[in-house]
Formats: structure tokens, sequence, C-alpha cells
């Protein structure tokens, strides 16, 4: 299979909107939280490719009772951290019966947290600086 140069497989940069990977985006996803765009006409045009890992995410949550996906490593270790997005990939494997797209490993495992906490940053505002989390 010859691979088109100009033609790129879709990826996830915490930081960026996850349509033009513009950095600095404003809107997160209402259902997830972990996937952010930089207008609501950027959020429709890849929902697409989002809804699916977007609808296990939402089941993950519901199935825990939290409101954010790694709300279990707040204030915890990075070892707990690292152990629990393996553990939410598994599940989010199980939900959508087939294995996670590469996109979908990095929202994952390359959430936008912050360093010391582990919490997810939604706004866009916050005032702890935010770099992804070592593997």
């Amino acid at each position: 299979m010859v691979h088109d140069k100009n033609s790129t497989r879709p990826y996830f940069l915490s930081n960026c909107c996850h349509t033009c990977k513009i950095p600095g985006p404003k809107l997160s996803c209402d259902i997830c939280r972990m996937v952010f765009y930089c207008s609501e006409e950027h959020r429709k045009q890849t929902w697409q490719e989002h809804s699916h890992l977007c609808r296990a995410i939402y089941k993950v949550l519901n199935k825990k009772s939290v409101e954010w996906l790694y709300q279990e490593a707040a204030e915890g270790t990075a070892e707990k951290f690292r152990n629990l997005r393996h553990d939410t990939a598994m599940e989010c494997v199980a939900v959508l019966g087939r294995s996670l797209l590469p996109f979908e490993i990095e929202i994952l495992y390359w959430p936008k947290v912050c360093n010391n906490c582990y919490i997810i940053i939604i706004s866009v505002s916050c005032i702890v600086q935010i770099w992804d989390v070592e593997m």
C-alpha cells in the first residue's frame, strides 16, 4: 500500500482544536470533555469521527458514576494515573467492540490535565500550567 504524503491520519493534540490543530481552543466536547475545538463549526465538522469514542467515554462515565473521566486519579500518583488511563482505554475497547484508532488512543492517554492533580482542564483560562502528563 502506498501512503499519500499529503494525507494524514486523524491525530489528537490536547491543547489544540481537534479539527484545525490551532492552539488555544475555546470549546470542549459537551459530552466527554476530552476533545477541544476553536468553534462550534469545527465541533460539528469532526463529530462523526469523534462520536464513537465519545459515546464509549459517556458509557464509562455513567458506569463509574463520575463527572469526568479521570476523576479517580485526582490528587493521586503518576502511577495511579497511568493505570487508570490504561484501564479506561480497555473499558472503551469493550464498549466499542473494536480496537482503538490511533487518535482515540491519544485522546485517552494524553488528555489535557493538570500535572499535579491530574484533573482534566476544561477551561482554557485555567491558571494551572497545562502540559501532557508523562506516560
